[in-house]
Formats: structure tokens, C-alpha cells, sequence
């Protein structure tokens, strides 16, 4: 079967509710669980897809409403799932930032940072990688991470 490639954007807390979901084993990647819910809605809409070809219309736009829809719903499970962890991982969904200030004021308070994410995690480009090293404890982060790469280097280290 031939394939086309096609290029989506997609937001930091839906990216990383699919990630929790592929490390979670419910699918092998990205790829197969955005083929598994497009051949879902396809399922859904067999009969739409049926009348429409049969009329001769062509509109799109209740797939588009349907596939916005499943992504509600995995969010609502996914939401549900991190409710029930209590491991005293601190987190939530959404975007988190920290600058070099904050990260010292950590540092002073002795406290480390347990975080569990979801969404986008901001680290100011200014933020050496030894400050992370003395703040964090442990993170995971399910989406998108933006640092210098030294910090990421060792945010894959505190996973």
C-alpha cells in the first residue's frame, strides 16, 4: 500500500498525552496512534463516508469536529490516570517554566523539585545545567521540553 506523507501541528498537552499513551504500550509510537485514531473515525463515519460519495458532496468538516472530539475524550483519560498516581510527583498539565531566579530560590530553600508533566517544559536558556542538577530531583516530561541542550542532557538523566 503506497503512503503519503503529511506534516501536522499539534499542541504541547495533546503531544503529550499521546506520548504517556505510547510509553504506556497502547501503541508502538506517534505514527500508529495517529493511523489508529484516523481509521477509528473512519469507522465512525463509514455511512457519512458512504451518503456523501453517494450524493456526490464533499465536506469535511464533521470529521475534523469528530476527530477533535476523540481527542477531548483521550484527554479525560489520560487527566483521570495522572489523578490516581501519588508517588509525591509534583506536576499537571500544561506548560511550566522556570528561570535561573526561581531555580535559585530552590536551591537556597534545600528543597528538590519532583515533577511529572504534561505539556511544554520551559527552562530558561540561561539556566546552567549544574543549577538543574542541584533542583531537580526527578522529572518526566510527556510533550515538549525547551532548554539548552546541557540541561536536557541532564533532565534525561533525572527521568
Amino acid at each position: 500500500m503506497e503512503t503519503e506523507k503529511i506534516t501536522i501541528n499539534i499542541g504541547a498537552i495533546d503531544l503529550g498525552h499521546i506520548d504517556l499513551l505510547v510509553e504506556q504500550g497502547f501503541y508502538t509510537n506517534r505514527t500508529d496512534f495517529i493511523r489508529t485514531a484516523i481509521r477509528n473515525q473512519m469507522t465512525v463515519h463509514s455511512g457519512d463516508i458512504s451518503s456523501i460519495k453517494a450524493s456526490g458532496t464533499l465536506g469535511l468538516n464533521s470529521a475534523v469536529k469528530e476527530i477533535n472530539k476523540l481527542s477531548s475524550q483521550i484527554t479525560g483519560i489520560v487527566d483521570q490516570s495522572i489523578s490516581d498516581i501519588d508517588n509525591g510527583i509534583a506536576g499537571g498539565t500544561g506548560v511550566f517554566s522556570y528561570s535561573r531566579k526561581s531555580l535559585e530560590q530552590v536551591k537556597l530553600s534545600g528543597n528538590k523539585i519532583s515533577l511529572f508533566l504534561i505539556g511544554m517544559l520551559l527552562i530558561d536558556k540561561d539556566v546552567p545545567a549544574e543549577l538543574v542538577k542541584e533542583t531537580f530531583k526527578k522529572v518526566k516530561v510527556y510533550g515538549i521540553i525547551k532548554a539548552s541542550d546541557e540541561v536536557k542532557k541532564v533532565i534525561s538523566e533525572l527521568k
